[in-house]
């Protein structure tokens, strides 16, 4: 399998990491989802960069499900939401 350069594996990820927020928000699961890109854009934040504060929780959380081999936390995920924007990395416990 050809390797693709390292920007380009990146705007994958970003387009696929999106795409989850957009699935999420379009489906109401979870609720809160829709309740945080409300309050973010409420504070003055774009859409464009609530949906991407958003996606660094989902990446957060992919990413230590698959680095961990646990399965997805819905009250570390939902706790990580209401944080924004302060980002997970930024939080005290994560």
């Amino acid at each position: 399998m050809k390797k693709l350069p390292a920007m380009e594996q990146n705007q994958r990820l970003k387009t696929a990491i999106l795409t989850v927020v957009e699935q999420q928000l379009r489906d109401r699961n979870p609720p809160e989802t829709g309740h945080t890109l409300a309050r973010l854009q409420d504070q003055g934040f774009p859409r464009e960069k609530s949906l991407e504060l958003i996606g660094y929780v989902v990446g957060m959380e992919v990413l230590e499900v698959v680095q961990d081999g646990r399965k997805f936390d819905r009250e570390t995920f939902i706790k990580r939401l209401e944080a924004l924007p302060t980002l997970p990395w930024e939080l005290e416990d994560g």
